[in-house]
């Protein structure tokens, strides 16, 4: 039995162009920090209850995923219709990802290992003095072949396929202005992930 507590802080520098009045282009690299501490737990199962064992804390900082993104106003806002947005996002798979680092109390991966690809549409209203909005996003990672993983402490294996889940996204909110220099932002957001294959499973 082991214990993983991790604490991440990503910092990013985000750089965006606007091509035309309705198209945008964007470019994030983030900078990502991971702090893990790993307790192996000590007892015999069964007959004493298990205790923390010696705890092993690393610290590493790297380049994280590079993403870049596109979006472009499909429809603006008028009486009686909201402004509509699409997006579509790209994310490299640069940072250190847990097929190099296997074992987290060693250096800690700031990357997830799969190129992906995410597609949005967005739509907002304004109803003074507040603004209605809502988003819809589905994304898509892309399959790895012949993966070199390492498990701790074992042989190395091959992994001939790794499939990563979609996922869904949706969420809503509202931004009501009190005045010229405050406004309060409440939103909600729902993501489903769904299941990953492994050499077909």
């Amino acid at each position: 039995m082991q214990s993983v507590r991790k604490d991440i802080f990503s910092t990013t520098i985000a750089a965006s162009y606007k091509l035309t009045d309705k198209m945008q282009v964007s470019l994030s690299v983030p900078y990502v920090t991971n702090m893990t501490r790993v307790s192996d737990a000590t007892g015999i199962a069964g007959h004493n209850a298990l205790s923390a064992g010696n705890e092993k804390s690393t610290q590493s900082s790297d380049l994280g995923d590079i993403s870049g993104s596109f979006s472009y106003s499909l429809m603006e806002e008028a009486v009686g219709r909201p402004g509509l947005f699409g997006g579509l996002s790209f994310k490299a798979r640069n940072g250190r990802d847990v097929f190099e680092t296997p074992d987290p109390a060693a250096k800690a991966p700031v990357g997830s290992g799969f190129y992906s690809l995410r597609g949005s549409l967005s739509a907002s209203k304004s109803s003074a003095p507040a603004v209605i909005f809502g988003s819809l996003g589905y994304g898509y990672s892309f399959k790895r072949n012949n993966i070199l993983y390492t498990p701790e402490g074992k042989n190395p294996i091959i992994i001939s396929s790794y499939q990563p889940g979609a996922n869904v996204s949706l969420s809503a909110g509202v931004a009501l202005s009190i005045n010229y220099d405050l406004s309060l932002n409440f939103s909600f957001a729902q993501s489903f992930s769904y299941s990953s294959r492994i050499n077909g499973n």
